[in-house]
């Protein structure tokens, strides 16, 4: 939030994501008011998904959304919702998201050229109703998945992007 000092960030079953300052003290909660989420397992992951200005939170939830809150700095920090990712009845997002550019510009100014902005993408696991499990790649800007690899059994880890190949 620029102010120098680093903030702790982190879900829990009660349906609250809670943002703590340096000292310990609750800095911002989401949901503020209204019914809480269902209980956040993932471990939340911090970035730069649509504007450089202030970040933005991705977590999952077992009410089978994955959601993207910006922080809000100030006197009273908040958080506000800005995509809500839902994958169906009985879903359930325990994967940690992880934030990557694996979509480097899709339909959009070339590097270098005047409006260029680069965004990141998110990628999740999901336990789907019945025992199988999806790895989904999403645009943050659209809400549309990239791309998804099904499994038959749930996924039990969170995903990790490198360039592997590099030398």
């Amino acid at each position: 939030d620029g102010d120098g000092q680093l903030e702790v960030v982190v879900g829990g079953t009660d349906g609250h994501l809670y943002v703590m300052r340096r000292n310990g003290m609750l800095g911002a909660v989401y949901p503020s008011i209204g019914q809480p989420l269902g209980p956040i397992r993932s471990s939340p992951a911090v970035g730069h998904l649509y504007t450089p200005a202030g970040a933005e939170i991705a977590f999952g939830s077992d009410d089978g959304n994955l959601y993207v809150v910006k922080y809000l700095p100030g006197l009273q920090p908040s958080l506000t919702l800005c995509r809500k990712f839902n994958f169906g009845l009985g879903a359930q997002v325990r994967s940690s998201p992880a934030l990557a550019e694996i979509d480097p510009n899709p339909g959009r100014s070339p590097p270098g050229a005047p409006g260029f902005v680069d965004y990141s993408e998110v990628v999740v696991g999901v336990n789907l109703l019945g025992g199988g499990g999806r790895v989904v790649a999403l645009s943050t800007l659209n809400n549309n998945p990239l791309w998804q690899f099904d499994t038959t059994n749930y996924i039990t880890s969170s995903p990790a992007v490198a360039e592997l190949n590099h030398a």
